[in-house]
């Protein structure tokens, strides 16, 4: 009976790292289990105490409201589960409406906020005092929603979900959402930005343009200067310090690099089951089956893979990535990536 809940998602199984479950089997006990049943979360719907926090502001994932008008329960609950099963920390509060992960590894935390058909993200971890804990904190939060790309991960594990419970909608898009500052309805913006772009959104409802909205700024970094005067504006030292940062590092460089970032999840979009192809092109060291058994889900897979690579070989470029893909035949991936085939 358990193991059928917990395909049908009904449980979700919590691994609890601190608990010693050796001394158990020494002392001839049962195992201590844990579990989460989002069926039984409290109905309140009170949001977090978020006081002493910096807090990104919100980024929606989700549908247009005629193609599906309300995100049911039971696949919101799933998604808290694939979640909880992805990041694999019993650190979690929940009730009806909202959820929050603590990712310690990278000293923030994730709230999710459940609308009618779209799903809210937001970020927020603490403010520090001495600007050299402030940069590491802050540092440590832009390198994972930059490179992590947590976003993504949420917003295609939701259409997963979507298309294996709800599979006439199988091909509806899945879009990210920002609420318009002039007519505070929904309207859906591009997956990424890049140094170049220009941060300017039309509203699809009032048709107006909205310029720099922080949801973007705060998601996409996009600017590393902008992104670090916004959330400190005040702070002189740690403004210095990320001047100094700059100063050290050529704009080309910068520039490359945030490339092939935000290649990854392009690629990781694109390339499904072959994702194993490239991987033994680009170093058939890594083991891909650690990954495929740590990540249920190819796009995670993807990008877990194209992190471990890059960490590996920071100085790889863009177009080492670009040759692989032609070489396993996945032009169409490089065109999406907005480069050549040729």
């Amino acid at each position: 009976m358990i193991q059928l809940m917990e395909i049908y998602d009904i449980i979700c199984p919590i691994s609890n790292n601190g608990y010693d479950n050796s001394m158990n089997l020494v002392n001839n006990k049962i195992p201590h289990h844990q579990y989460l049943v989002p069926y039984l979360l409290q109905s309140d719907g009170k949001s977090f105490d978020l006081e002493g926090y910096h807090k990104s502001h919100w980024l929606y994932i989700g549908y247009e409201n005629s193609d599906i008008p309300f995100i049911p329960n039971g696949i919101y609950y799933y998604l808290l589960s694939s979640c909880l099963k992805e990041w694999n920390n019993t650190k979690i509060q929940l009730n009806h409406q909202y959820a929050k992960y603590y990712l310690a590894d990278d000293h923030h935390y994730i709230i999710f906020k459940k609308e009618e058909s779209h799903i809210g993200l937001q970020y927020c971890y603490q403010r520090m005092e001495k600007p050299k804990s402030a940069h590491y904190i802050m540092n440590k939060v832009k390198l994972s929603i930059y490179t992590k790309l947590l976003h993504h991960i949420i917003k295609n594990m939701l259409l997963t979900i979507i298309n294996k419970r709800l599979p006439k909608f199988n091909a509806i898009p899945c879009h990210f959402y920002i609420i318009c500052n002039y007519c505070e309805k929904f309207t859906s913006i591009q997956d990424s930005y890049q140094s170049q772009d220009v941060n300017l959104t039309q509203c699809q409802h009032c048709n107006k343009h909205i310029e720099d909205h922080p949801s973007i700024n705060d998601w996409m970094i996009y600017d590393e200067k902008l992104w670090t005067d916004r959330c400190y504006p005040n702070n002189r030292k740690l403004q210095e310090i990320d001047q100094h940062k700059l100063e050290m590092n050529p704009a080309a460089e910068r520039c490359d690099k945030a490339d092939i970032k935000r290649s990854f999840c392009t690629i990781a979009d694109g390339i499904g089951v072959e994702w194993t192809n490239l991987a033994a092109l680009l170093d058939p060291d890594i083991d891909v089956t650690v990954i495929k058994e740590n990540n249920s889900q190819v796009f995670n897979q993807v990008i877990s893979f194209l992190n471990k690579w890059y960490n590996k070989y920071p100085e790889a470029s863009l177009g080492q990535l670009t040759t692989a893909l032609k070489e396993i035949d996945r032009n169409d991936v490089v065109l999406k990536l907005g480069l050549p085939q040729n």
